[in-house]
């Protein structure tokens, strides 16, 4: 069988903003940014196969709402002739990072996602140029330091810890080598959200995906390693009693690097790519959302947080309240205009660079369960656990991808979190099994 060579390269540029831009991931967050902890990156890594190009660019942001993620990847296909179901474009979920949209009502500096713009161009045009005949092969290992976070109480389901729970805890990391043997880049994918700092943090700070980066780099001088996150909806690091924020983002991140650092110490053992390999597919699919509560259902919640807020005196309280009142506010115009929306258009892709490596972008907070079933399938027609990637916060973020199991649980992501998505409702009880459906059709498609 004839070999069909594929090129590689990555490159990074740095998109630390200025000091005192407006922070995302925390409704309690007082006040803009006032520090610089960690410098954050946009990364890039571009697969050239004869006149195919994939183009998969991850950033130190807490994600990529579909106003940011139309106008960066339609820029990137007007610039290289590259065609937007060909760019993966995914996040760390760093809370601690310039708003993006992800919060609603937060204000968004776009002069900042401009300059994000203009830098994920030059990281790519760099990878292009940078791009040399290349060789993969993908090792696994396993951290500690995640834990589910949905912990069962007296009164429900609360940010916690449960121990009880599943937790993907495996590393997933991709070589790439040139025809010296030289390290071109490395992917590394790992599950849980980067919220080792709490929302009293006011410093720009990467948290522990991109502090580990650095000292990857630190050991590899000039080498690009890519982040992508994994199934973390419903995980989060484990923090001992009296552990202090820097000190867990500390422990974290110099966990996930030994890891890694070990990983990039074994034999390599190539994947060779083949002729019809290195496909690529995305798919928009209608995920349903419930129906509307009841009209006076909705009046009634609308009273209640109106009467909240005319007593509340803290802006922070102020600001989450003003947001429930106008959700619940919005509703009930919807409720009687009868505009409710049934479903969210959203995009699912799939991309294979070599046989045996698949990367699923899914726009979603996933829960580990989720990516649990979805690996478990694509096992179950042939491909490797240690070599499915599944891949959250990329190529948009439009909310928790929530299970049954959990929608009857019930809790902040269920209950609450979509009104900060300000998504038009919570998602269906058979949406998350819908999109699970969809996307192992769409890895079918291209096996095919």
């Amino acid at each position: 069988m004839n070999m069909i060579e594929i090129k590689c390269g990555f490159a990074a540029r740095d998109i630390t903003p200025d000091i005192g831009i407006v922070m995302d991931g925390f409704a309690s967050r007082e006040g803009p940014s006032t520090g610089i902890l960690d410098n954050l990156y946009v990364r890039a890594v571009i697969f050239v196969r004869q006149f195919v190009s994939f183009v998969l660019v991850s950033y130190d942001s807490i994600g990529l709402p579909e106003p940011i993620y139309n106008t960066i990847s339609e820029k990137i296909s007007r610039c290289f002739n590259i065609p937007v179901s060909s760019i993966l474009l995914a996040a760390t979920h760093t809370h601690s990072a310039p708003a993006a949209g992800i919060l609603k009502d937060i204000p968004i500096d776009r002069n900042y996602w401009d300059q994000v713009g203009e830098a994920t161009i030059n990281a790519v045009k760099e990878a292009i140029k940078c791009a040399r005949p290349a060789q993969f092969d993908v090792n696994v290992g396993e951290i500690t330091f995640p834990i589910n976070r949905r912990e069962k109480t007296d009164n429900g389901i609360v940010l916690g810890e449960n121990s009880e729970a599943y937790t993907d805890r495996m590393v997933r990391v991709v070589r790439v080598i040139d025809e010296k043997s030289e390290l071109l880049g490395v992917i590394v994918h790992a599950s849980c959200h980067p919220l080792t700092l709490p929302g009293s943090n006011r410093e720009i700070s990467a948290d522990f995906p991109g502090r580990f980066c650095k000292e990857i780099s630190d050991a590899y001088p000039d080498l690009t390693v890519l982040f992508l996150n994994g199934s973390a909806g419903d995980v989060s690091p484990r923090k001992y009693m009296g552990e202090k924020p820097h000190d867990v983002l500390k422990r974290a991140s110099n966990e996930l690097a030994n890891v890694v650092l070990k990983l990039l110490q074994k034999d390599f053992i190539g994947l060779k790519p083949r002729a019809e390999i290195m496909k690529s597919t995305k798919h928009y699919i209608n995920v349903p959302i419930e129906d509307l509560p009841a009209r006076d259902i909705l009046i009634n919640k609308v009273q209640d947080l109106n009467a909240k807020l005319l007593n509340t005196e803290t802006e922070v309280q102020k600001y989450i309240l003003t947001r429930y009142f106008n959700w619940y506010s919005d509703a009930v115009k919807r409720k009687d205009e009868n505009t409710g929306s049934q479903y969210v258009d959203v995009p699912i892709q799939a991309f294979m660079p070599v046989e045996g490596i698949l990367f699923l972008a899914l726009p979603f907070e996933v829960f580990s369960s989720t990516g649990a079933e979805l690996v478990d399938y694509l096992c179950s027609i042939g491909f490797d656990k240690n070599s499915v990637f599944v891949c959250s916060y990329s190529n948009g973020v439009y909310g928790y991808l929530v299970p049954a199991y959990a929608l009857s649980e019930g809790g902040y992501e269920p209950d609450e979190s979509y009104l900060w998505y300000d998504l038009p409702g919570r998602y269906a009880a058979d949406a998350e099994k819908f999109v699970r459906k969809q996307c192992l059709n769409m890895v079918v498609e291209i096996l095919n």
